[in-house]
């Protein structure tokens, strides 16, 4: 796309050159040759028709990319973002059709009023695959205004074309030409077509920059997604306690078993301990009662 923009701006600056020297020769000597009109206008007829082929491969070039950059931004896009990019679909499919179909209409007796009233409903119709493809940017977090300058350096080119350009014919011309104004206005073009290579790499730089940022974006919320979903598998998966069987359990003691053991211990007279001294009961003195 931009090398067939770039070739374009040089085109259009040889058909300057030819131009412009159709003006110095008619200012040199007054009048315009018939040799030399023949010999300017067959090289002017041959750089337009490089012009046209140069400009299809643009448009086709420029079609192809825009589809193509769009599918990719539908792919990361949400819900609303898919309804745009279809609209951006349709708008680039249809769009260039109808232009090229009312620029090469046949329209008798056209007024002035008719030509800009065609002209402005194909700046109009111009206008919304470029602004279709700037909303489906600015829904995946890129920029809208680079296509809206493209849309604007796009009409430019079209507009001098159309208007100051476009109807010169060196092979026969009309009392309104005015070579040196041609001339200036084919540089003129060139230098917006040059401009349209800045801008149509700035257009592309920014959606291509979007769509990788959302789908890293994407992609680094997928596997967070994936990890946490690994995480709750692992630990649903986990082992639990089992009760243990009745057979492996430890026995119990009877509650009756239990209580006479604990009041049998009670009735025990505790005996001294071992090694502890006696207590000497020989020099005790028992009383004897009488008449015992």
């Amino acid at each position: 796309m931009l090398a067939f923009l770039t070739a374009l701006a040089f085109l259009e600056v040889g058909a300057g050159a030819v131009v412009a020297e159709a003006w110095k020769l008619e200012h040199d000597r007054g009048v315009l040759l018939l040799s030399d009109r023949d010999e300017l206008s067959q090289l002017l007829d041959r750089l337009r028709v490089m012009q046209g082929v140069v400009t299809a491969g643009a448009i086709a070039t420029t079609i192809v990319w825009s589809i193509l950059a769009i599918y990719n931004a539908m792919r990361v896009a949400r819900r609303g973002g898919v309804r745009d990019a279809v609209v951006a679909f349709g708008a680039w499919v249809v769009c260039p059709v109808l232009v090229l179909a009312i620029a090469t209409g046949r329209y008798e007796d056209q007024t002035t009023t008719t030509a800009v009233l065609l002209l402005m409903l194909q700046a109009g119709l111009l206008y919304l695959p470029f602004g279709a493809t700037g909303k489906v940017s600015e829904g995946i977090g890129g920029q809208r205004m680079p296509f809206l300058r493209w849309y604007l350096v796009v009409l430019g080119a079209y507009f001098v074309q159309h208007v100051f350009t476009g109807p010169l014919d060196l092979a026969n011309p009309k009392p309104a030409d005015d070579l040196g104004r041609t001339a200036v206005m084919y540089f003129v073009n060139a230098v917006i077509v040059g401009v349209m290579v800045v801008m149509a790499a700035e257009a592309s730089r920014s959606m291509q920059q979007a769509t990788l940022l959302r789908s890293s974006q994407r992609r680094l919320l997928h596997d967070d997604a994936h990890q946490r979903m690994r995480v709750s598998v692992a630990l649903n998966e986990l082992p639990t306690a089992v009760p243990l069987s009745p057979m492996f359990a430890p026995p119990s003691v009877p509650a009756a078993a239990a209580d006479a053991s604990t009041s049998a211990e009670s009735n025990v007279v505790p005996f001294p301990a071992p090694g502890a001294p006696q207590a000497d009961m020989s020099n005790v003195s028992v009383p004897v009662t009488p008449g015992t």
